[in-house]
């Protein structure tokens, strides 16, 4: 699929918002949306030679070069589009010989179109056929490149649909107010994966070496690393920058930091001569390894890297049932871990956590094998 951003709107296509022009913009949400290739369509020629400077990487053309036999993508290069709309042009079909359009809550079109195969395209995008509109419900999906909701717009795509108790009164908060500053800087979502891990492997190596002050400062920095782990999803939704090799890497970043901390209070209890609590936190790591490579068969076999991949929908359960899996993705989930190693470490009761280790891999391990269901949200 191919897709022709157009810059014939008012506003000003190089204007930045978070961090990226609104062409930028446009080209990578094309990407999300599938598209293969991007051209940039402006036919003033000393306009076009301003853009093309100002973005090399970017291809320009003074009008449409249209193949009516390929599938195709237009947006208007003059708005700033929420990711929804991305998701929206990949998973609606247009009417065959016609197009589909999207539009706001108002049915106001945005100037985001798919274009089916065998539609004849005017130089600068105009449709002819049958056209049939799709209205995004919900939050403002679309916002005029000098429109002060642009920006607004752009970051309420930072914040997950569903985030845990600490995470969304503490570490969210946190976590946005870093992003805002890296935005505007060279650092990438993968970047900042990659010193999430450093600083969470530093504050385990801080608990393994046990004692009280290390110890709590090990749980700090564990707490950092939670915190700090939100802003390479925000870097990566904000700026659409999503990648499978990005969510693989955060995954196994997550993975290796949880592991080495469990270790680390293992070799702390140890230390303190707590043969009891070192047993059962051997076992708990061992059935979470076995949960873990569990989850890992079962994503390869559906090519997903979220395990919200192996639930299903939240709906038609009992009351009971509902509740209890809505208090769970709320409770139990890492952020609720990382701040109850923290409580522990300052109440120099860290071990405890090992006693409560097998219970947890239980759990889990029974969740996957049921299947339970999950609250019916995207997740980012």
């Amino acid at each position: 699929m191919r897709a022709y951003v157009v810059t014939a709107g008012d506003g000003d296509p190089l204007r930045r918002v978070a961090g990226l022009t609104v062409l930028e913009r446009c080209a990578r949400l094309a990407r999300l949306a599938g598209a293969a290739s991007v051209e940039v369509v402006e036919p003033d020629d000393a306009r076009r030679a301003r853009l093309a400077a100002a973005l090399p990487g970017l291809t320009f053309a003074a009008r449409l070069a249209d193949d009516p036999s390929r599938p195709r993508l237009l947006l208007d290069g003059t708005v700033v589009f929420g990711r929804q709309v991305a998701r929206a042009l990949a998973a609606h079909e247009p009417p065959a010989g016609g197009a589909l359009a999207l539009c706001d809550g108002d049915g106001g079109r945005l100037g985001a179109w798919r274009v089916a195969p065998g539609v004849v395209l005017g130089p600068m995008g105009g449709v002819v056929g049958a056209v049939r509109d799709v209205r995004l419900d919900g939050t403002p999906a679309a916002a005029a490149a000098d429109d002060p909701a642009a920006e607004a717009l752009v970051w309420a795509a930072g914040r997950k649909p569903f985030d845990g108790l600490v995470a969304r009164h503490l570490n969210r908060p946190v976590s946005l107010a870093i992003s805002r500053v890296l935005v505007h800087t060279p650092v990438t979502p993968n970047h900042v994966t990659i010193a999430c891990m450093v600083l969470g492997l530093i504050g385990a190596a801080c608990i393994a070496r046990g004692g009280y002050e290390w110890t709590l400062l090990g749980a700090l920095l564990f707490q950092l690393n939670s915190i700090v782990d939100g802003v390479d999803g925000e870097l990566a939704r904000v700026k659409l920058a999503e990648s499978r090799l990005g969510q693989l890497l955060d995954n196994l970043c997550d993975g290796v930091t949880l592991h080495a901390t469990f270790a680390a209070v293992l070799v702390n209890a140890a230390q303190g001569g707590m043969g009891l609590a070192v047993g059962f936190g051997a076992v708990g790591l061992a059935l979470n390894l076995a949960f873990l490579l569990a989850v890992g068969r079962k994503l390869r076999r559906v090519g997903r890297c979220d395990i919200r991949a192996l639930t299903r929908p939240l709906g038609g359960d009992p009351p009971v049932v509902a509740i209890a899996v809505r208090l769970g993705w709320i409770v139990l989930r890492r952020d609720t871990l990382t701040f109850l190693v923290l409580l522990l470490a300052a109440a120099d009761a860290l071990p405890v956590l090992l006693y409560l280790a097998p219970l947890g891999s239980v759990a889990a391990l029974v969740a996957l094998a049921l299947r339970l269901p999950a609250p019916a949200v995207h997740c980012a």
